[in-house]
């Protein structure tokens, strides 16, 4: 496979983990750890969904970043940041 995953791979990847994602976490009821999501695989190849010493990756194979990580946050507190639309369209 090339250096960098035509688009419609990435958009596979991505849509596979997030399949993944919430069956493994019942819709997002449920935390996984860090080994958990370890155990993502695409195409029968396992594959790193987040950088063990960051909260966003950009794999050498993507244009963009990856991130499927979040903050928690007790009821009440403050957000640690906003998330917007960018003018893509794209969460930023």
């Amino acid at each position: 496979m090339p250096d960098v995953w035509p688009e419609a791979t990435q958009d596979a990847l991505r849509a596979a983990a997030i399949r993944w994602l919430a069956v493994r976490t019942n819709d997002g009821l449920d935390a996984l750890t860090s080994e958990e999501i370890a155990e993502f695989t695409f195409e029968g190849q396992g594959f790193r969904l987040m950088d063990p010493q960051r909260g966003i990756r950009k794999p050498r194979q993507f244009t963009a970043a990856l991130s499927i990580r979040t903050t928690y946050r007790p009821a009440g507190a403050d957000r640690p940041y906003d998330d917007d639309l960018g003018p893509d369209g794209l969460v930023r």
